[in-house]
């Protein structure tokens, strides 16, 4: 079931999901909606939350009431609270628009999974004196949120009795997705059962082991202080990060651990844990915070990573390697992506996945993204001798685009060196580009006037990328590799390819396909009129 009182988003959104493969019961108004799941409960809800009459928040407490339906909530607010309030009605999934239905596809998958488990039970119910009924049913086994609200309760109680505290450490693998796609829903379960079985096999008898998704557990424990839950959060961990999986791949966990004592609340503990957790999540893989009094303080292993970030800065540690972009008639590369990787002290190279969010978060990627431009006009200076006819594309990080400073930055780097400005391409997300889209196109429309080029990166995305282009002055969209990786084989994809072919070229802006991964796709793509092909493929990154 689709949820939403815009007709026109409601309409999309249901068609895109259709297109993919469901059926779809779309209706205008939570009224409607609550209506519906009692006549012909759905699957799966996927529900906006700016809505007259009975909000999306509204809708979601009554669908929890009544049933154990995954919700996935939309929104175009930024109303404060408005995410912890979602997490705590259990709320499966959170996006904010613009967004269309490729993106909502995996995640309706994954709930879909999840779902189709059963019952779910306790993995493990505290001692009887914790006054819950129940089995040890072994770490494959799920909970949902009501067994973990009587879990905390009872633990909360003990505290209360023995004047002593506890922790609760919320852990996300990460991975998991990809293992579904790559193995199938069926070995990807039972890899990660089988994982959960070596969690909880290192943790003590007294704690408390739970699923709550796939790819998210809690663990409980009885008598912790900040030091001895950070030390087990830290072992979990470091077992999932060593866990072996197929093809030499690496499964990460990133935690969040929030400490309660018997005066503490199930609801307040289970909020806390997650808010640590999303600081997790915009820290580097492995990264583990500790939720305090009044603020969420990250663990050694962010401020190693901002050691490793400022000792790269100024020791040479940044480095560039080139992916090549081929045209696709001629077959004759046309340009190259300068991607970032930064050295660290044992000489490993880190891709942007492991530093980014942390680099934005600590005010790091500003000098990060200068130093790229620095190395990739240095290049550009010997390209123009020995292929005077090919570019280089490089990304812009969101967190300062637009600026006045970086934009006066660039001009100055091309300058100096003296190269041609055509043959400099900027990078931009949709994303970054609606932050303050007036200051976008002032930044733009200032280097395009010295002839530096733009792209729009992962063109396809958003729910409004065709509109987006009649505001941003680009040269070239790259289309979203969610459209690419299996166009061979899905008519959907190439009806979408067809159309912003068709919208590009009526605009004069080339067309870059991404994550390209076989000669079937390249063909493809030719056939469709696509300007430029990169990935694997094509050529994988490296020195130029």
């Amino acid at each position: 079931m689709v949820v939403d009182d815009d007709r026109f988003v409601l309409s999309t959104l249901a068609v895109g999901l259709e297109r993919a493969g469901y059926r779809v019961q779309a209706v205008d108004s939570g009224r409607e909606a609550l209506s519906a799941l009692a006549s012909d409960p759905p699957d799966l809800v996927v529900l906006d939350h700016q809505m007259p009459g009975f909000t999306g928040l509204d809708v979601a407490a009554r669908i929890r009431r009544q049933a154990d339906i995954p919700v996935l909530m939309l929104t175009a607010s930024d109303e404060p609270g408005l995410i912890e309030r979602a997490i705590a009605l259990g709320v499966n999934g959170y996006f904010v628009k613009p967004i269309d239905s490729a993106q909502l596809v995996p995640s309706i998958e994954l709930n879909l999974v999840r779902a189709r488990r059963g019952n779910w039970a306790p993995a493990r119910v505290p001692p009887p004196a914790g006054g819950l009924e129940g089995q040890d049913g072994g770490a494959h086994v799920r909970v949902d949120r009501r067994a973990l609200e009587r879990a905390l309760g009872a633990l909360i109680a003990t505290s209360a009795r023995t004047d002593g505290g506890a922790a609760c450490v919320l852990i996300d693998i990460e991975g998991f997705d990809a293992i579904v796609q790559r193995e199938g829903p069926l070995p990807a379960r039972v890899l990660i059962s089988a994982l959960c079985d070596r969690l909880r096999a290192g943790l003590r008898q007294e704690d408390f082991f739970a699923r709550v998704w796939e790819d998210q557990l809690f663990v409980l424990l009885p008598d912790a202080d900040a030091g001895s839950a950070l030390r087990a959060g830290r072992a979990l961990l470091d077992v999932i990060q060593a866990y072996p999986i197929p093809g030499n791949r690496r499964l990460y966990g990133r935690a969040g651990v929030a400490l309660f004592h018997g005066a503490s609340t199930p609801g307040a503990v289970i909020l806390h844990a997650y808010a640590a957790l999303e600081e997790a999540r915009a820290g580097v893989p492995g990264s583990l915070y500790l939720y305090g009094t009044d603020r969420v303080q990250p663990c050694a292993e962010g401020e190693a990573m901002e050691s490793v970030l400022r000792n790269a800065l100024e020791e040479g540690g940044v480095h560039v390697v080139y992916q090549p972009i081929v045209e696709l008639r001629s077959g004759a590369v046309t340009g190259y992506e300068a991607l970032m990787r930064v050295r660290d002290r044992h000489d490993n190279l880190l891709t942007p996945a492991d530093f980014l969010p942390f680099a934005e978060r600590r005010g790091l990627i500003e000098d990060l993204d200068k130093r790229v431009i620095e190395l990739a006009v240095n290049r550009l200076v010997g390209l123009q001798v020995e292929a005077p006819d090919r570019f280089i594309a490089v990304n812009l990080s969101g967190a300062h685009f637009g600026r006045p400073e970086l934009q006066r930055r660039i001009a100055e780097v091309v300058r100096v060196a003296g190269v041609d400005p055509a043959r400099l391409v900027f990078e931009i997300t949709e994303t970054a580009a609606l932050r303050d889209v007036r200051q976008a196109q002032h930044f733009m429309a200032e280097l395009k006037s010295a002839g530096i080029r733009f792209a729009l990166d992962d063109f396809g995305a958003g729910f409004g990328s065709f509109s987006y282009l009649r505001s941003l002055p680009v040269d070239y969209i790259k289309i979203d590799g969610a459209f690419v990786r299996d166009l061979a084989r899905t008519a959907c994809d190439r009806l979408f390819v067809t159309a912003m072919v068709d919208v590009a070229r009526g605009l004069g802006i080339q067309t870059i396909a991404e994550h390209v991964s076989d000669e079937q796709t390249v063909t493809v793509l030719r056939a469709h009129g696509v300007d430029h092909a990169q990935g694997f493929y094509i050529g994988r990154p490296g020195p130029l």
